[in-house]
């Protein structure tokens, strides 16, 4: 690639001309601006006065831009380091493909991510570039779009289990890939990972599964099983009335809240947009009772989900998951005796009565002290693993302190290892639907579920989507409708019955309809008969 000043007849043709290799490799010589100026010699990179190097210089940006577009994301090495040699003087240092690896732990993509999503992400560059080692790939200009369309393709291809992963984890992978490439990428480089033709067409098979909304009665059901863990209660009710995500509702801080105006303000952590949600009845109850029992210089309403989030967030999922299946699941007795078994005592409700039969058990000081805390922290749903770093106790001391406090209290909190096993295999049966594609199954019920839930019945009941938009702090319309509002046909059936022509919504036909006003009478004698004391007018209203 260089610029190049030609003559005819011995005079300077007043026009920069360019030499580069196309994608093929073919030797190509284009004209490329006007050339200004005055050059004081005959070499392209000679000098000349300011119009000539302004000129010079424009002709080399175009040049480049011409390669570029030339190449199309299959731009050679010795093209990109001439480039880039061409515009800051300096060679450049490529980026060796196993380099990619370490740059995994700076992915954050603006947002803060946890210990398995960072671990998960990291496995995702760690994968490609074992492949890409065995495909000879030395660094990562080496890498171009036939490459990375050949890798995807590679990755949507069942595993030696027969496993094939969904097309919504192919594009979050691949979107990590074009992250990381962003960063190692030489100026002046196409990201081979990004642009038309990338993508790879997902199997008719391979659908999206969203979370399903609660109806009003089922709303009921769930929040009456919540009651037996307070903790789970208010989450479920704070989600519910704000559609908050569950970071946002296990963050919420005092901070934020106006009980005199009932108004809630929350910036959200994933999109970062502030919002601001009118508090309704039952959720400022749940704020009133947290407010009397507010410890000084408390920041955070759910303290304890607050600490869960952060040492235990799998904690919060199965707390929610575990109230869903102990409402909807009617299928297996066995599973539902292990839930009503389990959840017949939980710690948390009756932690005060345990405490106190504690306190006048006859031992020593030092263990009821520890016995106390121990019981304190599981009230709290601690993991057995976190008790045991924070106190230096083993998982079996652990284990026998609250069993010692059962046979103490008389009183059965903790789930029993069968019950559990079964348990387990509930919760998983009714929150979650199997699919055909996927490495894990498709979340139906979860804490998620509880959001979808709050727009579905915000939207049916006439808010409007850009209200609800700005409520719920999504960017777009677009990802409300597709994502979160999923009615079922059932909820509209009133609404579209009383906008609908009659002769839709009617069950009369013909004469027979017509007809049916003349035999009320004999209709009304017939159920005076059967004995049914039935108000006459009604019956009259019915039928017609």
């Amino acid at each position: 690639m260089a610029l190049e000043m030609r003559y005819e007849k011995g005079v300077l043709i007043k026009t920069w001309y360019g030499r580069y290799k196309d994608a093929q490799g073919k030797r190509k010589c284009t004209p490329l601006c006007p050339l200004n100026g005055v050059a004081f010699s005959k070499s392209a990179n000679g000098p000349g006065d300011e119009d000539f190097i302004a000129s010079r210089n424009k002709a080399e940006k175009a040049l480049e831009a011409l390669v570029l577009e030339a190449h199309k994301g299959r731009i050679d090495t010795k093209v990109a380091l001439a480039i880039y040699q061409d515009r800051t003087g300096e060679k450049m240092v490529m980026t060796p493909i196993e380099m990619l690896v370490n740059s995994a732990d700076n992915y954050e993509n603006g947002r803060k991510i946890t210990g398995p999503w960072k671990k998960w992400k990291r496995k995702v560059i760690s994968d490609f570039v074992e492949w890409a080692k065995e495909e000879k790939i030395k660094n990562v200009l080496d890498v171009k779009k036939d490459t990375a369309k050949r890798y995807l393709k590679r990755m949507y291809t069942p595993n030696k289990k027969g496993c094939v992963v969904t097309a919504s984890t192919l594009r979050k992978g691949q979107s990590i890939l074009a992250e990381i490439f962003e960063q190692a990428l030489p100026e002046g480089a196409v990201n081979p990972w990004r642009g038309k033709g990338i993508a790879v067409e997902p199997d008719d098979k391979d659908r999206e599964y969203n979370r399903t909304p609660l109806t009003a009665v089922q709303v009921g059901q769930l929040l009456k099983v919540a009651e037996n863990d307070p903790t789970t209660y208010d989450l479920i009710v704070a989600a519910l009335s704000t559609g908050l995500r569950r970071g946002d509702v296990c963050t919420l801080t005092w901070e934020g809240i106006d009980l005199k105006e009932n108004v809630l303000a929350r910036t959200t952590s994933k999109t970062g947009m502030k919002v601001y949600l009118p508090i309704l009845p039952l959720f400022k109850k749940v704020l009133q009772r947290r407010s009397a029992e507010r410890k000084d210089g408390a920041v955070f309403v759910f303290p304890e989900a607050e600490r869960m989030l952060r040492e235990n967030n799998t904690g919060i999922t199965w707390r929610i998951k575990k109230a869903f299946a102990t409402a909807f699941c009617n299928q297996q007795e066995d599973g539902v005796k292990a839930i009503k078994s389990v959840s017949q005592v939980t710690l948390p409700e009756v932690l005060d009565t345990v405490l106190e039969a504690v306190q006048h058990a006859p031992m020593a000081e030092s263990k009821r002290g520890k016995m106390l805390d121990v019981l304190k922290r599981h009230s709290e749903g601690q993991s057995y693993r976190i008790i045991g770093a924070d106190t230096g106790l083993s998982r079996g001391q652990i284990s026998d302190y609250l069993h010692e406090a059962e046979d103490i209290a008389k009183l059965l909190f903790v789930p029993d290892h069968r019950q559990m096993k079964s348990l387990k295999r509930l919760v998983k049966e009714t929150t979650s639907t199997k699919r055909e594609f996927g490495n894990r199954q498709a979340s139906k019920y979860d804490f998620h579920a509880l959001r979808t839930t709050f727009v579905t019945l915000a939207l049916s009941a006439g808010i409007g989507v850009e209200i609800l938009k700005a409520l719920t702090g999504h960017a777009t319309v677009e990802i409300v409708m597709r994502h979160y509002f999923k009615p079922k046909g059932s909820d509209f059936m009133n609404e579209l019955t009383k906008a609908m022509p009659k002769v839709l919504t009617s069950t009369k036909r013909g004469k027979a309809a017509q007809a049916i006003p003349k035999k009320v009478t004999a209709v009304l004698r017939f159920i005076k008969k059967q004995g049914l004391n039935k108000d006459e007018r009604q019956i009259l209203k019915e039928l017609i």
